[in-house]
């Protein structure tokens, strides 16, 4: 776990977390729609994974006189624990090709799942046998990722009162993204449309993680292709100080780039608007497209002038 903080303790102006996860195997080989692999002998195959781990596809190239393949699945990926058991056979139809068959067992793994090593044993032609010989495909970088989907949660225990609970679905939904990591940024910084001088409470600006985050549905509220995000504010206190002190309406503003792994580089494919928002009896959470506002009205009289307040402003992974 990573915290990033500025550390001024028990008042908690606002987070941004992530679900937690630490080693988590890579769960896919490909998308419905084919994904093309290299075989590392020069071939090339298209592979098509559904969602209960099955796996078709065809053999491109001139490997042996442009014999097709047939793929049936001993294994898939349904477990979630990287590796794939698959049965190539010849395409019994075509009178050069042999009915030969060759077995792949491959772990897919590595920056962007984009690599399958493992082994191959079987025969071509009917006269060159084989057995383990270690084999590495290649995806290129890894299936992308082209944008979010948000959907609300709810909201947190009493003692996050303030705190908007967000699924994100990572498109294409048709891809289990699981083991594959990603990162947050705030490049423009952030606005604290509530701190004046003389403010107890420091003012707000957001830190960005260094670390990333391993993609985990077990951690994700079951959102296999996905993750999920905490947004707001983790107590009540800082609502009240603000507002007993005739800041509210007023409101914190951010801009959050997601960032995800692929086997070069980290890519950047979602911004998203951050807007936390204290009314004087409503707080409402922004992220994105979705705005969620609540009724909560203040629960305390303490925060006196001349109180210490603390503040512990973090992103968390």
């Amino acid at each position: 776990m990573l915290i990033r903080s500025l550390a001024f303790g028990i008042c908690i102006l606002a987070t941004h977390r992530f679900a937690i996860a630490q080693t988590v195997a890579c769960a896919s080989i490909a998308t419905p729609d084919p994904v093309l692999w290299n075989d590392g002998y020069g071939d090339d195959i298209n592979l098509a994974q559904t969602s209960d781990g099955n796996v078709s596809g065809d053999q491109t190239g001139d490997y042996i006189n442009d014999c097709s393949y047939n793929f049936s699945v001993l294994d898939g990926s349904s477990n979630g624990d990287g590796k794939f058991t698959l049965q190539f056979r010849w395409d019994e139809n075509n009178q050069v090709c042999a009915a030969d068959t060759l077995i792949y067992t491959l772990t897919v793994s590595g920056p962007g799942c984009a690599r399958a090593t493992g082994t191959v044993s079987g025969s071509l032609g009917g006269n060159q046998v084989f057995t383990n010989n270690p084999v590495t495909w290649s995806d290129g970088d890894g299936v992308q990722a082209t944008d979010d989907t948000e959907f609300f949660l709810g909201w947190g225990t009493v003692q996050e009162a303030g705190l908007a609970i967000f699924g994100i679905d990572i498109n294409p939904t048709t891809y289990n993204f699981s083991g594959r990591q990603i990162t947050e940024s705030f490049p423009s910084g952030g606005a604290d449309g509530c701190w004046f001088p003389g403010s107890k409470i420091p003012e707000w600006s957001p830190t960005g993680a260094t670390a990333y985050v391993t993609l985990d549905p077990n951690n994700n509220n079951g959102i296999i292709s996905g993750y999920g995000d905490h947004v707001g504010f983790t107590s009540t206190t800082t609502l009240d100080y603000y507002r007993q002190r005739g800041q509210a309406p007023c409101s914190m503003t951010t801009q959050q780039d997601i960032s995800i792994d692929t086997y070069t580089a980290s890519e950047q494919y979602q911004e998203n608007s951050m807007v936390l928002t204290i009314g004087t009896n409503t707080v409402t959470i922004q992220r994105g497209s979705l705005v969620e506002p609540r009724s909560l009205p203040s629960v305390y009289a303490a925060a006196l002038p001349g109180a210490v307040l603390t503040l512990l402003s973090s992103t968390q992974f």
